[in-house]
């Protein structure tokens, strides 16, 4: 557990106290980040607020400390201060441009000699606080960058709502740890994996993506979160942090970008560049990609179709392929920027919506376009339609027609397609079964919708079968009665004077019959009374039959080809023939 409680200290005392605990027994320092929550009072001109998620490309004037107003984004200037020598103020700069991010400009901050010489920093103010949030930056060092001896700067304050509630912690990443710096001067140290400031050459004057998730504790409890990324690498991970929350109302209220530093080694002001800061509070945003100019990719549109009669709201919902801002309209054809209702649940790769105000019978098409971190925008419509039933307008169940086959069928025929056709778009299914629920048919191979066609095999010579279909429509309306298709196959010699009936094979035990030779055989008539005295009396018996009857015909036709499968079958047979006789 990772304790941050503190003591309410000014600023400047736990300043003083940071840097006091910094000995030159404590392990040189290769990249700092400072996180400073509930300690300032960001200075400046008044604040801005900003909603979550947000995020800022610079793309505005030109701007330095004094130059007010400052309009970029909802930013606000932070602090009064100048770098000195030089005089250099905070600069809003084309200069200070990731060329790799989403285009506009960056902002410098000015780092001097010694310690606390700095230009200021800009804030960013939330209108509504958060236990939770990701802020993904980049970052740049003027190239030979060099430190003195405790090689400490402040990258980003996080502020909070009551003053001296939470704990300040610094965070210089060693080579192998994470040192975390209370307000009483004392050290906590955790394990991060290349963390340091040669791995990530960061005084090379090259970018790195820094992102770091934060996440406020419950009550009394050590289940605070601290999550650092550099460059899409996560280096810390924990957990167990205890921030020395002492009330539910303790929330983060903004974030201030450049601060102080302690021991720069230059011979003058050098900068440090910010530029793509995002702000989330929904989850890890992760390192941008210059090469990326697509926009998402929209699929997975709900609902769809006709829902069911009295619906007054339903969730409307797409996914993305990227993070993504999406926004939906009625009016088709309209840009994005112009679209005036966003999601509620969005900045991710899933998009949902609540809509009220339903009626029967009436049709809703909601036209999509999103816009990832780049700013891709969509510029074609992705709909997400449908319609909500009329109680009214259909309680009626499908209509069958044109079974398929009738009559009789060539002596020797083994399988048939059986049909029907309905007047709506439906669900069919049969059973051999008279009178079986709609749950316990099967279903045609080719249905959902107004033709239906399914096979059946293992028919016999002589005998007459009988299907019993059941369809249902899309509203759920199912038949309650049977539909028959009837039909024979005519007999051959030695079978023409046999009028078995057929419930699709209920008149003919097909693998006795197969196995002694003729539907005549004595052991056959007995296995035929016990199965339409027993087993098609009850509902479990029926079951049985039905698997049966879908089952052994393939079989059956194996049996009757092979003259010691049928002698195997015979002696497997007799016991239980013998039992039922």
């Amino acid at each position: 557990m990772v304790s941050l409680s503190c003591e309410n200290r000014s600023f400047s005392q736990r300043a003083s106290l940071f840097f006091n605990s910094l000995s030159s027994g404590v392990s040189v320092a290769l990249f700092v980040l400072f996180l400073g929550v509930g300690i300032l009072g960001f200075g400046g001109s008044a604040r801005a607020e900003v909603d979550l998620p947000w995020f800022t490309t610079y793309d505005c004037a030109d701007w330095n400390q004094y130059s007010d107003p400052l309009v970029c984004d909802g930013l606000s200037k932070a602090g009064g201060w100048i770098c000195d020598p030089g005089g250099l103020y905070e600069q809003i700069t084309v200069d200070a441009n990731y060329s790799g991010g989403a285009g506009g400009k960056g902002q410098r901050h000015w780092l001097g000699d010694g310690k606390n010489q700095n230009s200021g920093g800009t804030q960013v103010t939330f209108n509504t606080p958060q236990t939770e949030i990701w802020v993904r930056f980049y970052v740049r060092f003027q190239q030979g960058f060099e430190w003195g001896t405790y090689k400490g700067y402040k990258m980003l304050y996080f502020d909070s709502t009551n003053e001296g509630t939470w704990s300040p912690f610094y965070l210089p990443l060693y080579s192998d740890s994470i040192s975390i710096y209370t307000g009483k001067g004392s050290a906590e140290h955790v394990g991060c994996s290349g963390c340091s400031w040669t791995t990530y050459s960061m005084s090379d004057g090259n970018w790195n993506c820094v992102e770091i998730h934060i996440k406020s504790e419950t009550i009394s409890n050590n289940d605070g979160v601290l999550e650092i990324w550099i460059n899409g690498n996560r280096v810390a991970n924990h957990t167990d942090v205890n921030f020395g929350l002492i009330s539910v109302s303790d929330t983060l209220s903004g974030v201030l970008i450049g601060s102080n530093a302690d021991s720069p080694l230059n011979g003058q002001c050098a900068y440090v560049d910010y530029d793509d800061i995002a702000i989330s509070n929904t989850g890890y945003i992760g390192p941008i990609s210059a090469s990326d100019t697509t926009t998402p990719f929209r699929s997975n549109p709900q609902p769809a179709g006709t829902l069911t009669s009295g619906t007054t709201s339903i969730t409307i919902s797409l996914d993305t392929d990227e993070t993504a801002t999406c926004k939906y309209g009625t009016l088709a054809s309209v840009l994005y920027d112009d679209i005036l209702n966003t999601f509620s649940s969005t900045n991710s790769t899933t998009h949902s919506q609540t809509i009220t105000g339903l009626s029967d019978g009436e049709t809703k098409t909601y036209y999509v376009r999103c816009q990832d971190e780049l700013n891709n925008a969509n510029t074609d419509d992705f709909e997400i339609s449908f319609s909500v039933a009329n109680a009214s307008s259909d309680t009626t169940p499908p209509v069958r027609s044109n079974a398929f086959p009738q009559g009789e069928l060539d002596a020797d025929t083994i399988f048939q397609d059986i049909s029907l056709t309905t007047d709506e778009d439906a669900t069919c299914r049969y059973s051999p079964i008279q009178g079986a629920s709609y749950a316990n048919m099967t279903n045609f191979s080719a249905t959902t919708g107004t033709n239906h066609t399914t096979e059946v095999t293992g028919l016999e010579n002589g005998l007459t079968y009988n299907y019993y279909v059941k369809c249902k429509d899309e509203l759920d309306n199912t038949n309650p009665d049977d539909f028959a298709i009837t039909f024979s196959v005519a007999g051959t010699q030695g079978t023409n004077n046999n009028t078995s009936t057929s419930s699709g094979g209920s008149g003919s035990c097909f693998i006795a019959t197969a196995a002694y030779g003729t539907l005549m055989a004595e052991q056959v008539k007995i296995l035929s009374r016990f199965r339409d005295n027993h087993l098609l009396t009850n509902y479990c018996g029926k079951i049985f039959v039905n698997l049966y009857y879908k089952y052994s015909p393939k079989m059956a036709d194996y049996i009757r080809h092979s003259d010691w499968a049928r002698s195997v079958v015979r002696l497997m047979l007799s016991p239980l023939v013998n039992l039922i006789r």
